[in-house]
């Protein structure tokens, strides 16, 4: 009595004194210290949680670790939820105050056995391979492990500029970090379009905020003004060799290869060109000649036109001395284009009006080009009717006569209509609703009557050979020929 103890003191179950001294004023948390000698170290020295917890430091062993309630008992008491971290040799502070207890604390050791240092958890994430120690505080935080707070201005090398954002492995590559060079052309040797044709020196000209910015004012230091592109333009595209060798500065001198006159308009550029863009040309056409250029014109390119020297060449204006191979009526309808076609397209908002024709364009017609239905420059003579144009389309075959309209639509060749039953005196019922058109009216002709007589259509289905005369219909369905009911 008073019960069992505990599974971890059944050994002690009949040696009482181990944890009881009779008839003696001794305090029983003294006999627990003895056999506990971890807990005891850790109050001594002020650490762990028995060490740190002012309240369990005053407290005896059996308030919290009361035994004798048999061997399945629960003598440690240990609530998870209410458990303040604080008082213990490791604070949870940052992401741990986030993290699960079991991702630090394995099932089944003693809650004092969890690591504590960084590395134990964190090696997997240790990109530095342990070269930098297992101090990982000096440089992360408990808040992000991603966080550094290495502060790189305390090394002969401050970081400045575009520095700031560069991953360390670019210059430490393989966790080295003594003798580090420090040359721009170490790092950057292959951003040297200079190809080492202006030395080591890069700092003269570039700088940390940016590597294509320069500190050489072109304009302020040169008799050249960069304006326009050229502002923008990488040195080397001028200067070849050195920035000693005295370099032309007119136009002619670097943009030969650009000049699509060939030299017909002379040395100039300027007079249409700007430095903002080589395409982008500052002549007007419209003051500055009889021709202004309106519509597709403004598009055209110098020499569509102008083909000879610029000095002495007269161009003609008229239409067809440019568009004559575009004339699909080889000339027959004059030269004045401009009556029907304008300068927004040769084939764009042709003014020539369909509808004033004995055929008005309606539906997909309206979409078609000229050339579809006049191959040729000659417009009169052209047949109206549909199988002129649609005999390909004609699935009949010329089974059902030419007049196509009275089925079909000019809004698309497969949207039909006809109504058997009404616009005719034999309606499709049963099975004749599933036959095609073809199926009856079998041969070409413009005469769309035929027999009516079940006879004529099914003599092969006529077992009878013709005993019972041509009216089918007393016996057979148009269900099916098959169907047979006879009526009296």
């Amino acid at each position: 009595m008073p019960g069992k103890l505990a599974s971890a003191h059944a050994k002690y179950e009949e040696q009482c004194a181990k944890c009881h001294t009779p008839l003696r004023d001794t305090p029983q948390k003294t006999l627990c210290l003895d056999c506990h000698k971890e807990v005891a170290a850790d109050i001594k020295a002020n650490r762990g949680l028995h060490g740190l917890d002012p309240q369990l430091i005053k407290t005896d062993c059996k308030t919290c670790h009361t035994d004798h309630k048999g061997r399945g008992a629960d003598i440690v008491q240990f609530n998870q939820t209410q458990f303040n971290h604080a008082h213990t040799n490791f604070p949870l502070k940052g992401a741990h105050q986030s993290t699960l207890c079991g991702a630090c604390h394995r099932t089944g050791d003693p809650y004092r056995k969890a690591p504590s240092r960084c590395l134990d958890c964190h090696k997997q994430d240790d990109r530095h391979a342990g070269k930098l120690g297992p101090q990982c505080d000096k440089c992360h935080t408990q808040d992000q492990w991603r966080d550094s707070r290495f502060d790189h201005s305390k090394t002969n090398y401050p970081l400045t500029g575009k520095h700031r954002q560069v991953d360390c492995a670019l210059c430490h590559p393989g966790q080295k970090y003594k003798d580090v060079p420090q040359q721009c052309v170490a790092c950057h040797g292959i951003n040297d379009v200079h190809q080492n044709r202006y030395g080591d020196n890069c700092k003269r000209c570039h700088s940390t905020q940016g590597w294509k910015g320069t500190a050489f004012d072109h304009d302020r230091d040169t008799h050249y003004k960069l304006l326009g592109r050229h502002a923008t333009t990488p040195c080397q595209s001028c200067h070849n060799a050195d920035f000693k060798t005295k370099l032309a500065t007119d136009c002619y001198g670097c943009h030969r290869a650009d000049d699509e006159h060939q030299g017909r308009y002379g040395k100039q550029c300027q007079s249409c060109h700007t430095p903002e863009r080589w395409a982008k040309k500052q002549f007007d056409h419209d003051k500055a000649t009889k021709f202004p250029l309106r519509g597709k014109h403004r598009d055209v390119i110098c020499g569509a036109c102008h083909k000879g020297p610029a000095s002495n060449e007269k161009n003609k204006t008229a239409c067809r001395q440019c568009h004559a191979s575009a004339d699909i009526h080889r000339g027959s309808q004059g030269d004045k284009c401009e009556r029907c076609h304008s300068e927004a397209g040769w084939r764009d908002r042709v003014v020539f009006d369909h509808d004033t024709t004995r055929f008005p364009l309606i539906g997909l017609h309206a979409a078609a080009t000229c050339a579809d239905c006049h191959p040729t420059s000659e417009y009169k003579g052209i047949k109206s009717n549909c199988l002129a144009c649609h005999s390909a389309q004609d699935k009949h075959k010329g089974r059902l006569g030419e007049k196509c309209e009275a089925c079909h639509n000019p809004n698309d060749w497969r949207f039909w209509q006809f109504d058997h039953s009404q616009e005719t005196k034999f309606s499709l019922r049963e099975a004749h609703a599933k036959l095609r058109c073809d199926d009856c009216h079998r041969s070409a002709t413009n005469n769309l009557k035929i027999s009516s007589a079940c006879g004529d259509c099914h003599r092969a289905d006529d077992v009878h050979d013709g005993e019972f005369g041509q009216r089918c219909e007393r016996c057979h369905s148009e269900r099916s020929f098959k169907d047979i009911t006879i009526k009296r």
